[in-house]
């Protein structure tokens, strides 16, 4: 919730689709890009690609750079278009090389209604010097900003509650 609700005010200030994003939106220079029309980006990281086959089969494609399964942690370098088979509970769902994802606690495990206070994991995908991202409380309200610097370390965590782990996604 916390990257989602982010980008949903983030995207509402600028006129900005949230979900559906075309991919074109996000890697304008890229011409494949222009024309994948079965997959989209959920905001500015995170690359989705459903399922429409009873057998689970799906075909995308990965725009440069390196990308890294939510599910498996699996690291693929694109472009490249990739075939996978996902069963009723999962989909392609690839985060982006210099994201840093909040990623809340889940239901039921002291999600609430505030996931700031509430805590969950800081997840660095392969971040560089500047790589950043808004942090919202569930009014919407911008209450920091976390930065990655260049001593690999990430600025900002305390406008984090207390219950925020760390964690760098490498592989």
């Amino acid at each position: 919730m916390p990257y989602l609700y982010a980008q949903a005010v983030v995207s509402s200030k600028n006129g900005w689709p949230l979900s559906l994003r075309a991919m074109a939106i996000e890697f304008p220079d890229d011409p494949t890009a222009w024309f994948c029309d079965r997959q989209f980006m959920l905001g500015e990281s995170i690359l989705v690609a459903p399922v429409f086959t009873e057998l689970g089969d799906v075909e995308f494609y990965l725009p440069p750079g390196k990308w890294t399964s939510f599910w498996k942690g699996e690291v693929v370098e694109g472009p490249q278009w990739r075939k996978e088979r996902h069963s009723f509970g999962t989909l392609p769902l690839y985060v982006r090389q210099g994201t840093i994802l909040l990623v809340g606690q889940e239901e039921g495990n002291g999600f609430g209604e505030d996931w700031v206070k509430a805590g969950g994991e800081v997840r660095l995908y392969y971040c560089e010097k500047g790589a950043e991202t808004t942090v919202v409380d569930t009014t919407g309200k911008e209450i920091g900003k976390l930065t990655y610097g260049s001593d690999k370390k990430v600025e900002g965590l305390e406008c984090l509650g207390e219950g925020w782990k760390l964690r760098e996604v490498t592989s």
